[in-house]
């Protein structure tokens, strides 16, 4: 699955900011995967479910075209019944001060075939919502940061 957001950014000023935010980025990832939850739990079964994940970022690696980062997300308990989503993000210049903002990821899910045809009927649509939903966030984050940093 992927997700792609434009920002009116020079790609430097992107870079810098992404690798200066890493660890307030980990921490946006329980808010958007609870909201994620919370879609699953109104689709679903009436129990409220939520899921804490441990968001960790690999070795960032500059190129020409850009900045890649590994992610993945990790539940924080009772692993073995939810997926490891593992991916990348990415910040690829495309054009004088536009960027695109993007992330690819994908997991296997857990439980066999039960895990299949529950990911086919619903858990599909909530990896990608909140993923999704995630990567708008670091988009807002990197843009108010860019603004502040503009402004000052």
């Amino acid at each position: 699955m992927q997700h792609e957001v434009g920002l009116a950014l020079p790609i430097d000023v992107v870079e810098q900011a992404l690798i200066d935010r890493l660890e307030a980025i980990e921490g946006m990832g329980e808010v958007v995967y609870r909201e994620g939850e919370e879609l699953r739990s109104k689709v679903g079964p009436e129990t409220q479910l939520a899921k804490e994940v441990a968001i960790t970022f690999g070795q960032p690696r500059i190129s020409r075209s850009g900045l890649a980062i590994p992610v993945s997300w990790r539940a924080t308990g009772a692993r073995s019944l939810f997926p490891r989503l593992d991916g990348e993000l990415e910040a690829t210049r495309t054009g004088a001060d536009q960027v695109s903002l993007s992330i690819r990821a994908s997991y296997d899910p857990p439980l066999g075939w039960v895990g299949d045809a529950l990911d086919r009927l619903l858990l599909e649509r909530v990896a990608r919502m909140t993923i999704e939903k995630w990567l708008d966030r670091v988009a807002e984050s990197l843009q108010s940061a860019a603004d502040l940093t503009y402004t000052e």
